[in-house]
């Protein structure tokens, strides 16, 4: 008859389950310290997402961690920022930072007048354990109107703590609301020609038998020439105000509104490199005038640098024979 010693029996049984919670215990150490302590979500809602129109955004910061996030303000920072690219195409990606560049004007010791750059000084925010810092952001175009219709990726880079949110798809389409945006544009004097003119391109896939085009840095025309170039311009622009009103047209503009948003992969294509252009010799003056300026503050700060440190030294040396620092303690 086998004997079956108990105790031994127990020891080995409480073993095996002592190894099983340390190995279980271990591999859920392990998942957690795998998992992302810090991310970043994206949101965009259900839309619809009209062409012309802004695209609110709303961005979550997550801290999943056990102690508290320090992060700069995200919407004051050069470092974060939208990164977004059509979703059928495979180039680089385009984007804009939150944060702001001010120029500020300046006048140097030597009588140029120059600028400063200031960058934006975000305030800290403190992000507690399991809490979420949320604000919301504007998916907008930039100055030369390079979102077109059609569905973008679009996400939240932030370069500070190297994170990425996840992407989310909007898909942008241009409609009857698009067409008022387009006109509003190309009509306001007020805005940049380039603005009106990308936007007037639009107008003229609705109607072809328009001939918008404003001047652009190429054309050297007088004051009085682009006043009859804006005044034809006017002229055409009224001319689709009264296409679009007739109500025998609605359907040709329908048709070609469709016709827009079928051929919007194509219009995200990477343009054609314009070949580089020769400066004019006043532009020529005016880059050397900029270079100028940009020595004269660079020399004028290192002359500053080296004066406080003689000062410094000065003052060390001073400090050493005394015991007293100059202008912070009282004098004999």
């Amino acid at each position: 008859m086998r004997i079956i010693n108990i105790s031994q029996t127990m020891g080995f049984v409480m073993t095996m389950a002592f190894l099983f919670v340390t190995m279980h215990t271990s591999l859920a150490v392990g998942d957690e310290l795998k998992q992302p302590q810090h991310s970043i979500v994206l949101s965009a809602g259900d839309g619809p997402f009209v062409f012309g129109r802004v695209v609110s955004l709303h961005v979550s910061y997550c801290n999943k961690g056990k102690t508290p996030w320090v992060v700069p303000t995200p919407t004051e920072s050069l470092s974060v920022g939208i990164k977004y690219r059509h979703s059928k195409s495979n180039r680089r990606p385009r984007g804009y930072s939150f944060g702001r560049i001010r120029l500020e004007p300046l006048m140097l010791p030597n009588g140029l007048a120059g600028t400063v750059r200031r960058d934006p000084n975000p305030k800290p925010i403190s992000i507690a354990p399991g809490k979420t810092h949320e604000f919301k952001v504007k998916f907008k175009r930039e100055w030369n109107g390079n979102i077109v219709p059609g569905i973008w990726s679009v996400w939240i880079e932030d370069r500070t703590f190297k994170l990425e949110s996840n992407r989310v798809e909007i898909p942008l389409r241009f409609t009857a609301e698009s067409v008022a945006i387009c006109l509003e544009i190309a009509l306001d004097k007020k805005q940049d020609v380039y603005m009106r003119n990308w936007h007037a391109r639009w107008l003229q896939k609705i109607m072809p038998d328009l001939k918008l085009q404003w001047w652009t840095w190429k054309d050297k025309m007088s004051p009085k020439e682009k006043q009859e170039k804006e005044d034809e311009i006017q002229r055409q622009l009224k001319a689709f105000q009264e296409f679009r009103k007739d109500k025998n047209n609605a359907q040709a503009i329908k048709e070609a509104i469709a016709r827009i948003n079928l051929e919007a992969p194509r219009y995200a294509k990477k343009p054609k490199t314009e070949k580089k252009r020769e400066l004019t010799a006043e532009e020529k003056a005016s880059v050397e005038r900029a270079n100028a300026i940009k020595k004269a503050i660079v020399l004028e700060a290192a002359r500053d640098a080296e004066k406080a440190k003689a000062k410094e030294k000065t003052d060390a040396e001073k400090k050493s024979r005394t015991g007293k620092t100059p202008g912070v303690d009282s004098k004999d």
